[in-house]
């Protein structure tokens, strides 16, 4: 899967710099974003790379279908980051 990273600022949001998710729960570490018709709001995911799960809380204009979007703390963590492809799995729990 397409897996990208934004954070919270305006080169990254736009207008909708604001420090919290579409779900409406504040920006977190473990937050991600997808498009909904693939993976709704509350669903776990496991990406490749990186330990424990992560939870759709986001969503965006250009985040259509089969990608995923980290959010991240800083720009410059975002910017490293850039576009990778990764495996990507639902988690069942």
């Amino acid at each position: 899967m397409t897996v990208t990273a934004y954070c919270s600022c305006s080169k990254c949001c736009g207008r909708h710099a604001a420090g919290y998710f579409a779900s409406g729960e504040k920006v977190y570490w473990g937050g991600v974003a997808a498009d909904w018709r693939l993976l709704p709001p509350g669903t776990k995911v496991e990406i490749e790379g990186f330990i424990g799960a992560f939870q759709v809380e986001d969503t965006g204009r250009v985040i259509k279908g089969p990608r995923l979007d980290i959010w991240m703390p800083t720009h410059r963590e975002a910017k490293e980051f850039g576009c990778q492809k990764l495996w990507v799995a639902r988690n069942c729990e």
